[in-house]
């Protein structure tokens, strides 16, 4: 029994050598550190995620809305050059029945044709008035077209400020992802070197335990 005795106690040594090294560095306090950064880390990037599916959605919205607003606003021009153009035939046909009037005056003038020329200058009275009334229709046709354009102009300074804004963003949810990903990786780095550094020191205090199992066997 005597003999037996020094090596059950270098086991025990070895045991108890093995829970000082292991403990003494923090093994339980250690990872549950690792733990918290990582539940800390995982909560911001579900944060991330939530927020960019949310910008994602801003962004299909706003898309979809500026699709729409774009072909109401070309149905909206398309119809008013439309009216412009119907009015500028008729401008013209107005016009030539004007040059063709005056064009009459002279010939009943040279005539002596009195009653020609008074029923002349009266259609061509008539004529002016008309023209008159189809210039300010083009006017006013051409004024509506210019302000279709501005408000569509302003929309669409809105929608590239939107989307600047938006860029903004996301530029922001992808540095935070970025440097979350960084700290995700260096708390993996440190639960990878304080899984190794406590592996190196069980295996440290098994060596020391046979050291000191070869030197007591040497004194024996």
């Amino acid at each position: 029994m005597s003999k037996v005795f020094p090596y059950l106690l270098v086991v025990a040594m070895g045991i108890v050598l093995c829970l000082v090294l292991r403990n003494g560095c923090g093994k339980d306090s250690a990872i549950q550190k690792i733990q918290d950064s990582l539940n800390v880390e995982k909560a911001i990037n579900d944060t991330i995620k939530i927020a960019l599916s949310t910008s994602h959605k801003v962004f299909d919205s706003t898309s979809h809305k500026n699709t729409s607003d774009s072909i109401r606003y070309t149905r909206k021009i398309d119809s008013q050059s439309h009216i412009i153009a119907v009015l500028q035939g008729k401008f013209k046909v107005t016009k030539d029945s004007l040059w063709n009037s005056y064009n009459q005056l002279k010939v009943f003038y040279l005539n002596h044709d009195t009653v020609a020329l008074a029923q002349t200058y009266e259609n061509l009275s008539s004529q002016l008035t008309e023209a008159n009334n189809e210039l300010f229709a083009i006017q006013i046709a051409r004024d509506s077209a210019d302000n279709i354009r501005e408000a569509e102009i302003t929309r669409l300074r809105g929608v590239v400020v939107d989307l600047q804004g938006q860029v903004v963003q996301l530029q922001d949810l992808l540095k935070q992802s970025t440097d979350n990903s960084s700290s995700l990786a260096k708390t993996a780095q440190k639960a990878i070197k304080k899984q190794k550094i406590n592996a190196l020191l069980a295996k440290v205090g098994t060596g020391i335990a046979v050291i000191l199992g070869v030197i007591l066997i040497a004194h024996h």
